[in-house]
């Protein structure tokens, strides 16, 4: 378990969305936001916290795997 004292509030809510995006995937991020969007946050600014760094490159081996899982 991570301690979170230390974190400020925005690098919480950066580790928080990384957790999100790592055990869910784009689709559970997307149902994230969508859940808890209007409660909290600003989706314009937040979404380069879990963008910002992601090459095309791994968002085509996201799809690609997507697609596997999907069809298995």
């Amino acid at each position: 378990m991570k301690d979170v004292t230390g974190l400020s509030d925005g690098e919480f809510h950066h580790d928080l969305l990384e957790l999100v995006h790592r055990e869910f995937g784009r689709d559970g991020l997307e149902r994230f936001f969508h859940n808890y969007g209007d409660k909290y946050g600003d989706y314009t600014r937040d979404r380069h916290i879990w963008l910002d760094g992601v090459t095309m490159e791994q968002i085509v081996e996201d799809l690609k795997s997507m697609n596997q899982t999907k069809a298995a």
